[in-house]
């Protein structure tokens, strides 16, 4: 899916339309939740919508299991909806894990420039 939003621009917010609910319905509850956690903590880098973020902090943000969290993670990975990349950290260590979200039809990120736009009145 384009984003339609300039490379690097920050996020402010998820649009869910009614074509996502293919995917809501291929997902557990869980790994739907899990994705949209992961997407409001992304950002748009060269391109693609990456986020900083892990099981760990996903958990912590949603009052979940982190094994919940992990495996959710897992399910959006075998959907191709998440790839993970992991960054290099102080020392050479592991650092906090990304994530590249490819989102699904019918889900669609609000950035800055996009929330300032006035909306448009829809006439019947």
């Amino acid at each position: 899916m384009t984003s339609g939003v300039a490379a690097d621009a920050a996020v402010e917010g998820i649009v869910v339309r009614p074509r996502a609910r293919s995917v809501m319905r291929a997902l557990t509850p869980a790994a739907w939740l899990v994705l949209q956690d992961v997407a409001i903590d992304g950002g748009w880098r060269d391109g693609l919508l990456v986020a900083a973020t892990s099981a760990r902090l996903v958990a912590e943000h949603l009052r979940i299991d982190p094994g919940t969290a992990a495996s959710a993670l897992l399910a959006l990975r075998r959907h191709g909806l998440v790839a993970l990349a992991q960054a290099p950290g102080a020392d050479r260590r592991f650092g906090l894990a990304g994530y590249t979200l490819q989102l699904p039809d019918g889900l669609e990120m609000l950035s800055t420039e996009m929330a300032r736009r006035p909306r448009r009145r829809r006439t019947r």
